[in-house]
């Protein structure tokens, strides 16, 4: 192995060559270093060192490339459940599975638990999002993203703002199943709507 697969954080590296070393065997890297030679130590910690370094100026401009996609609409990762990715990075909604997202959210603003809403698909036979039978925690999920009203969520905490030019701003990831205004009803049913499954359990 090379010393830069051998480990990308130079104390952890150390840490394990020593606890390899202790235990009366060696490590002899690719790119030639020895543990069993005195005068490899210092060359094997650079090495380390610089993996190091390397995997993080990599770590930093896949997530700067990331943010500026985001910043631009675009949707990095599979497309969310009633959309497909273009080539270009921007979703548009499926125009089959968009329907079903379409028919989750009007039954959830009109008061309809999240447990009955799975209920429902199942019963008339709709494939669940990942194929399977829906759930209770699947259709939660799916009213709680804000790509429903066209917004990108721009970091993992799910928030919908990202900083562009220092501002925070709500970027549009693409067309929209719902309102923002059928969003804010969604929001305000939340807690009603889990009550109402708690109580049917």
């Amino acid at each position: 192995v090379e010393t830069s697969r051998f480990s990308r954080d130079t104390a952890d590296g150390l840490t394990q060559l020593r606890t390899i070393t202790d235990a009366g065997a060696h490590v002899l890297t690719l790119d030639g270093n020895d543990t069993r030679q005195d005068g490899n130590a210092l060359p094997l910690t650079v090495r380390l060192a610089v993996a190091q370094e390397e995997s993080k100026n990599k770590s930093d401009r896949i997530r700067r490339r990331k943010a500026d996609q985001r910043a631009n609409g675009m949707w990095t990762n599979m497309a969310p459940f009633g959309h497909t990715r273009r080539d270009d990075g921007k979703l548009v909604l499926d125009p089959v599975t968009s329907l079903v997202l379409r028919r989750i959210c009007d039954e959830a603003i009109g008061g309809v638990g999240a447990r009955a809403i799975a209920a429902g698909l199942n019963r008339d036979g709709v494939a669940g999002s990942r194929g399977g039978l829906w759930s209770q925690s699947t259709i939660a999920t799916l009213l709680r993203s804000p790509v429903l009203c066209g917004w990108l969520p721009a970091h993992g905490d799910g928030s919908t703002h990202a900083v562009v030019n220092g501002a925070p701003v709500i970027v549009v990831a693409g067309p929209t199943v719902i309102s923002v205004a059928e969003r804010q009803q969604l929001k305000a049913n939340e807690h009603t709507v889990t009550v109402v499954d708690r109580a049917a359990v």
